[in-house]
């Protein structure tokens, strides 16, 4: 049954005509990470998901994508450098010039790797069946499970290492590298074995606030936890920037755009 959901995605994706540029997609495999997989019905988008300590997270940012640059509508997606409307164009877009950066090179494969970018209604539209929206909460007990391991494997010296554990694993096969140096590949892989241990393989998504911005440098995932001393058009966002920083959070308005990771029910 699974290997026949596996063929029934990959058929949908030949006849939406996808072919990507240069940049491969990331699959992520790995023999050291039990992933499972399950299939959204909406669309026959194959997502990877893993456990975590007592979390079962997606190993993905979601992509369920059925409209794009539709800003006069409630629920708004974008797809990060992608100025057309076309929802069967975008799944095969390659990053253009004029949206590539020194972190992200042009022909990047943006929708496989980095997902969808989601006001905040459309990310409750995205949601699968079974899974949710986390909550801050949520991500720090993700954070202190991290720490916990962390100790065990570096006999106490983290640092905010947490954070590496985040991280995909296959970011320079890519062609992506952090903007900070301490997040770039050749010093992770020589440094830090701890590097993507967790299976949740985070990538540089960027956002888009105004415009769009930080692809390659930065990951920002919406929470459903807002902040009731301010108003409810905000949402509390998990970003990472660079180990100096490690995990932070910061109020985003509803009507920009983050990725979504989604947690089991």
């Amino acid at each position: 049954m699974k290997h026949s959901l596996i063929y029934f995605s990959a058929l949908l994706l030949l006849l939406t005509g996808c072919n990507y540029a240069e940049f491969p997609i990331d699959k992520f495999e790995t023999e050291d990470i039990n992933f499972e997989q399950f299939v959204d019905m909406r669309d026959g988008q194959v997502y990877k998901y893993v456990q975590i300590g007592d979390q079962i997270w997606m190993a993905e940012n979601m992509r369920y994508l059925p409209k794009v640059n539709n800003t006069s509508d409630d629920d708004q997606y974008r797809v990060y450098g992608y100025t057309g409307n076309n929802p069967n164009d975008v799944r095969s877009y390659g990053l253009s010039p004029d949206a590539a950066n020194d972190y992200v090179p042009v022909g990047f494969a943006v929708y496989p790797n980095f997902g969808v970018l989601y006001n905040y209604r459309a990310a409750q539209n995205a949601v699968p069946a079974g899974w949710r929206i986390p909550t801050q909460a949520d991500y720090q007990k993700l954070q202190l499970y991290l720490e916990e391991e962390l100790r065990k494997r570096m006999h106490g010296n983290i640092s905010n290492l947490a954070v590496v554990a985040l991280l995909s694993n296959k970011t320079a096969s890519l062609g992506i590298r952090w903007a900070d140096y301490n997040l770039q590949n050749e010093t992770l892989k020589t440094d830090h074995p701890e590097w993507g241990f967790s299976g949740f393989n985070l990538l540089p998504a960027g956002n888009y606030v105004s415009g769009f911005q930080y692809a390659g440098t930065r990951s920002y995932l919406w929470t459903q936890t807002s902040n009731p001393s301010t108003d409810y058009e905000r949402h509390e966002v998990f970003c990472i920037e660079d180990i100096y920083d490690g995990f932070y959070y910061e109020l985003f308005h509803n009507s920009h755009f983050m990725s979504l990771r989604c947690i089991k029910n």
